[in-house]
């Protein structure tokens, strides 16, 4: 049985390269969001698209004027829907204060696919999904940063060739 709908939200959905911006991602993303919301009573008011920005800062287009727009009241925005955590933040400190904010707006974050909500399990395992994100970031640098390096051991230039 669905329920009624009883709040409003938006939906934020991001891929972080050019080549997942060609696939299927994002419109999956968005119909799992859309999912959510119809389950949840939330009558969805805006989806914002960020096609390309990684989630290492908070400091992301679509990212920012889906803050802004649940910052003015006039948009009565109760709930931040994202597909996943990491599609929200992939930097634990920026987790923490951008969800603060959300929170001194009366915003719920909301994720479509992960087990988060206001009780004592839901906080815990949305500060490890944000912990993860954060940690498998982390790991890919490490990976991509150690490939250049081994790369460059065997007399290959990995970057793009200087102009001149």
């Amino acid at each position: 049985m669905e329920t009624q709908t009883t709040s409003r939200g938006i939906i934020y959905c991001r891929v972080s390269s050019a080549e997942q911006v060609e696939n299927t991602s994002l419109e999956s993303q968005e119909r799992n969001c859309r999912e959510y919301a119809k389950r949840e009573g939330i009558d969805v008011i805006k989806v914002f698209i960020e096609k390309g920005e990684s989630a290492k800062t908070a400091n992301r287009t679509e990212f920012t004027k889906a803050i802004n727009f649940c910052s003015n009241k006039a948009n009565k925005i109760d709930n931040f829907v994202v597909y996943k955590i990491d599609r929200f933040a992939r930097n634990q400190a920026d987790h923490v204060s951008v969800r603060a904010l959300l929170k001194k707006m009366g915003v719920l974050l909301r994720s479509a696919s992960e087990p988060i909500d206001d009780t004592s399990m839901g906080k815990v395992m949305e500060g490890m999904l944000s912990v993860f994100a954060e940690f498998d970031n982390n790991i890919r640098t490490e990976r991509s940063k150690g490939g250049m390096k081994e790369k460059l051991k065997q007399g290959i230039w990995v970057w793009q060739a200087p102009l001149g």
